[in-house]
């Protein structure tokens, strides 16, 4: 495994939250380097968290409203 799929997978036992893999996989595809997406994902993990704690509510997807 790669670091790069290490800092993706930590913290959840695994899993990858598809908005986070999605996200890494098109950083990687564009050309950025696995130490910019690492810190990209880190980021993005941050602003999620952030945005659930605030709202009080689970985390829904776009296509759910």
């Amino acid at each position: 495994m790669s670091r790069f799929d290490w800092a993706l997978h930590a913290g959840h036992g695994g899993l990858t939250p598809p908005i986070l893999k999605t996200f890494g996989e098109r950083l990687l595809a564009s050309g950025h380097a696995p130490k910019a997406v690492i810190g990209a994902a880190m980021r993005r993990r941050v602003l999620l968290i952030h945005g659930i704690v605030r709202s009080g509510g689970p985390l829904q997807d776009r296509d759910e409203g």
